[in-house]
């Protein structure tokens, strides 16, 4: 009886890994790396960066900020544009500045409601925690600065998460924002909640209960 029992949790187990590989393959996971050289071009000629491939649906961005800024330009800020495309009116908008005043801002960007800053603080992110961005349930995004929520859960429609737009300078005779470093941009989309590798525990229990009940039964018709 117990190496029936062990069969039948084997199998089980090994049904639902071959759905959890399955399921990979329409969850994406992606990343690119923005050298701080786009950091020191103006707004009116942006950086534009892609990732292999659009993220629609769920998904999450972590974005790292590993830039060596100009110490002697106490504005010096990087600012970064969440877009569909490289022509897209709407985006969303982070800005993170240099060590003198840490300000972090969330700006938002459409035809509906034009440009509109949603966050502006200082001392408001830390080298080494990262940006979190996240776009759930076909419309509700939420904003870390890496140490608290600047946006939860808000609606702004549907958005395909494909260019990063980036530029630092606010005029091109500006003086110099970075000296080094980098961006990295972490990104996973997919509804987790629809790999079936989050439910083998649950189910694996009721299955284990289901075993042990059976195996009762006909221990005591033997």
């Amino acid at each position: 009886m117990k190496f029936i029992a062990f069969v039948m949790l084997s199998l089980l187990l090994a049904s639902f890994v071959t759905a959890a590989y399955a399921q990979q393959e329409t969850r994406k996971v992606e990343s690119i790396t923005i050298p701080y050289t786009a950091a020191n071009v103006d707004r009116q000629n942006p950086a534009h960066f892609s990732f292999p491939s659009q993220h629609m649906g769920d998904w999450i961005l972590t974005i790292r900020n590993e830039l060596v800024y100009n110490s002697e330009n106490p504005e010096a800020k990087i600012v970064v544009r969440l877009k569909e495309e490289v022509a897209s009116e709407s985006y969303v908008e982070v800005a993170m500045f240099s060590a003198a005043s840490h300000k972090f801002w969330l700006a938002l960007a459409n035809k509906e409601i034009g440009y509109s800053v949603l966050y502006e603080n200082d001392n408001s992110w830390v080298e080494d925690r990262p940006v979190m961005v996240s776009y759930i349930q076909n419309d509700r995004l939420s904003v870390s600065d890496g140490m608290r929520n600047v946006a939860d859960r808000l609606s702004i429609g549907p958005f395909i998460l494909n260019t990063v737009e980036v530029y630092g300078k606010d005029s091109a005779d500006a003086p110099a924002n970075t000296f080094g470093g980098q961006l990295v941009f972490d990104v996973v989309s997919g509804n987790p909640l629809e790999n079936p590798i989050m439910l083998i525990p649950a189910v694996l229990a009721a299955a284990a209960g289901g075993i042990v009940l059976t195996l009762i039964k006909l221990k005591k018709r033997t």
